[in-house]
């Protein structure tokens, strides 16, 4: 149960994280090559940073929770490709 919880946070997480890889490159060259108020492209470009981040933090955590239940009960051991 446990493992399956990890692994869906884990992709979801990843997903989000190549989202805002893709669409912050994508607003980059717009903002640079485009004619944009300068304001919104650097807020929209801060918020796609900020969901990143967030994103990649919990990925993070989920990493440290799953070696955690590893180590603290064997009955929900997880692999190391969580």
């Amino acid at each position: 149960m446990y493992k399956d919880t990890l692994r869906s946070i884990n992709v979801i997480c990843f997903s989000v994280c190549i989202l805002c890889i893709v669409t912050g490159v994508a607003l980059s060259i717009i903002f640079i090559w485009g004619d944009v108020n300068s304001w919104i492209a650097g807020k929209t470009l801060l918020s796609i940073g900020i969901l990143f981040l967030g994103s990649t933090m919990a990925l993070f955590v989920n990493r440290i929770v799953g070696k955690k239940i590893v180590i603290g009960n064997s009955r929900y051991a997880l692999d190391d490709d969580v």
